[in-house]
């Protein structure tokens, strides 16, 4: 499995708490996950990752959309399961274990909030990268609905609390 970290232009504006928060995501996913398997989605404003984490694999989010940055990972990355990380949100243990990996995509949710976690099982990555080019400037649950509804596929929805 891989992990991909997703920047995108709304978290500029908090740069530096970004930056921070970052820091701490990644000690947990390296030790969660290891070091091989870290992708970053980023935007030029966040060209700092490199110097600051040089082992993470970079990958340009033009458009600087969540989706599109997810759209430019998944593509890159479709022959393994991918683990979606949002920048802006904090990464635990405790979300890590919430989120169900197994044959279908998932995704945790905080209320009716995206919080910040899916997972995208190779099997269906195609079938997502579709539905997340009809969803460029949406939500990534919009990416999910579309492909429950356009595909037919099936998704896990977990919840925090």
């Amino acid at each position: 499995m891989k992990v991909l970290i997703v920047f995108y232009k709304d978290l500029e504006k908090n740069k530096e708490e970004i930056l921070n928060l970052m820091k701490k995501n990644y000690k947990l996913i390296k030790r969660k996950l290891g070091i091989d398997n870290i992708y970053a989605s980023i935007t030029e404003e966040f060209l700092e990752i490199f110097y600051l984490f040089p082992e993470i694999c970079l990958i340009n989010n033009t458009r600087g959309t969540l989706n599109f940055g997810l759209y430019k990972g998944l593509r890159k990355l479709k022959g393994d399961d991918i683990l979606v990380v949002d920048a802006g949100k904090s990464f635990s243990e405790g979300k890590f274990e919430k989120v169900p990996m197994g044959d279908l995509p998932s995704i945790l949710m905080d209320k009716e909030k995206w919080a910040g976690l899916a997972y995208i099982p190779m099997r269906e990555m195609y079938y997502f990268i579709r539905s997340l080019e009809e969803n460029f400037d949406k939500c990534i649950t919009e990416a999910f609905e579309t492909l429950k509804k356009s595909y037919g596929i099936n998704f896990v929805k977990s919840f925090i609390s």
